[in-house]
């Protein structure tokens, strides 16, 4: 049963999600990635010519992405915003989802606190979604960390009330499991991994281990499943990434790093990113030993497994991009509101409203803003030629902007 005054007050969410989907896809067709897109084509095409990976060409990109693409032609059409719309879709499923978990957990979590998480929840997944717009790996996988994170604290939730978790919690956590078997390793796998060390850290420890168990297994399964209905091996998907990418070699992408001459700020930027992750990781397991249950919170345990995702992510990247970002923003902002740090209580729905309306309207530009400054430095319209006003039509791209 939904709690109705929390859906009542999360009735505007529902305009936002459709507003953020229509606006990616506006976005979409401005400002050309930072990346070198011609694969997520590339790929998409090939499959819809009927060849398969891994057998009628090599592949070193996880199955989210190149399915993804494969099902945004086939659906679409041959056009650049198939990639923008279908992306904006899988979002709009991942935050929905999350959303309804949230209102439907209000035996074990207080309706004003359900209201802070939603609102968190989707801040945190408008960050990769309007850091790249289109398909792609970092953020497909970031957004399928954070949906299986804010899983996690609500079962944590539940075993803390001592409330049975519900179906619907135990069947997302499979599904947001069998999508990080298929997404990017150096996000998805430390979060399927890590999150089964920390239970060791939980108050409840045996019924968090299996829950984790369940949900792994459970989701591996619908993964195995859904490449054998596409013909493709897991374990060749599983392996083919490490064997031809260095992201599993962070020592090596350090050494490249270091020696393609990289402006020492992006090198001191980083270290201050890493520097600061790793202090509030420690805080947190400090905190957790000082605790009366010398015990990880629910909080306690999202906040600590996104930093380390984060962590993680940056460090095999060697490089700072918000869509690592968005684990280690999720799991701080509701350690925070956990220890009442960081929340001040609204009275009045108008205040509510601006409030709201400020907040997403400033992760809006912040997120753009820094993409454009991102875009300054990367891809194809990078440097001199950036900040000049280009536009094009033709049959696969549609009307196209780059300013």
């Amino acid at each position: 049963m939904l709690n109705r005054n929390f859906l009542i007050g999360r009735a505007p969410s529902i305009p936002l999600l459709a507003l953020l989907t229509a606006l990616n896809v506006a976005l979409g067709q401005v400002e050309f990635g930072g990346y070198d897109s011609s694969m997520l084509i590339d790929l998409g095409w090939r499959q819809h010519l009927g060849q398969q990976p891994y057998k009628d060409f090599p592949c070193m990109l996880p199955p989210s992405f190149y399915l993804l693409a494969h099902a945004a032609i086939d659906l679409f059409g041959v056009h650049w915003w198939s990639f923008t719309v279908l992306n904006s879709l899988i979002w709009l499923l991942l935050s929905g989802l999350g959303l309804y978990l949230v209102s439907s957990s209000h035996d074990s979590v207080t309706t004003e606190r359900a209201s802070f998480l939603a609102k968190i929840f989707l801040v945190s997944m408008m960050v990769p979604l309007l850091a790249t717009n289109h398909l792609w790996h970092s953020a497909i996988a970031s957004q399928c960390v954070v949906l299986f994170l804010l899983i996690l604290y609500l079962e944590l939730q539940c075993l803390e009330t001592r409330r049975r978790p519900t179906l619907p919690l135990f069947c997302a956590g499979i599904f947001a499991a069998g999508m990080l078997w298929l997404s990017k390793p150096n996000a998805a796998f430390p979060a399927l991994i890590m999150s089964g060390i920390f239970s060791f850290a939980c108050r409840d420890k045996r019924r968090f281990f299996a829950f984790w168990i369940e949900t792994i297994l459970g989701g591996a399964f619908v993964a195995v499943g859904v490449l054998r209905l596409c013909h493709i091996s897991f374990l060749s998907a599983i392996t083919s990434y490490g064997h031809v990418s260095e992201r599993p070699s962070p020592l090596d992408a350090l050494s490249d790093f270091l020696t393609e001459g990289k402006d020492w700020s992006v090198i001191l930027e980083a270290t201050a990113t890493y520097a600061i992750l790793i202090a509030v990781l420690i805080f947190i397991l400090l905190q957790a030993r000082y605790q009366t249950t010398r015990s990880l919170t629910a909080a306690g345990l999202v906040a600590g497994l996104g930093s380390l995702i984060t962590l993680i992510g940056i460090c095999t990247n060697w490089d700072i991009r918000l869509n690592d970002l968005a684990p280690a923003f999720f799991g701080v902002f509701v350690y925070l509101r956990e220890r009442e740090q960081f929340y001040v209580r609204p009275h009045g729905w108008l205040r509510i409203a601006i409030r709201n309306t400020v907040l997403f309207t400033l992760v809006l530009v912040g997120v753009v803003s820094l993409r454009r400054a991102r875009m300054q430095s990367v891809g194809i319209w990078a440097g001199d030629v950036s900040g000049t006003l280009t536009s094009r039509h033709d049959s696969f791209f549609g009307f196209f902007c780059q300013v």
